[in-house]
């Protein structure tokens, strides 16, 4: 049972710290924005806590506009999908260029 309640207790530590963040900059308790700032507490996606501590450091705020920038670049589903599409591109590619030099030696190879 001691993992289970050192698991509570990280994850209910990450909770308060991301609905810290949300009271303290006033921002609306939405589902997007508690997963942002529950990732952010975790420190599991440097580049997202880079972005936010950026914004903030250069405003002193984070808007509406902001957070859901945030979140389609670091957590959205979707740029998941993107991502899948684009290493599936890549691969096909070099699938075609394997084919074709295969093809040029049994090409060679009969002649």
């Amino acid at each position: 049972m001691t993992g289970r309640a050192e698991d509570y207790e990280r994850t209910m530590a990450f909770a308060d710290i991301a609905l810290g963040q949300m009271k303290a900059l006033h921002q609306t308790a939405t589902s997007r924005n508690y997963e942002i700032w529950y990732a952010y507490a975790t420190g599991y996606h440097p580049a997202l806590n880079q972005q936010v501590n950026a914004t903030l450091k250069a405003r002193g705020i984070i808007s509406e506009a902001d957070l859901i920038q945030i979140y389609e670049n670091y957590l959205s589903p979707s740029r998941l999908t993107e991502r899948i599409d684009q290493v599936g591109s890549q691969v096909k590619g070099e699938i075609d260029q394997v084919m074709a030099m295969i093809d040029a030696a049994v090409g060679s190879a009969s002649t």
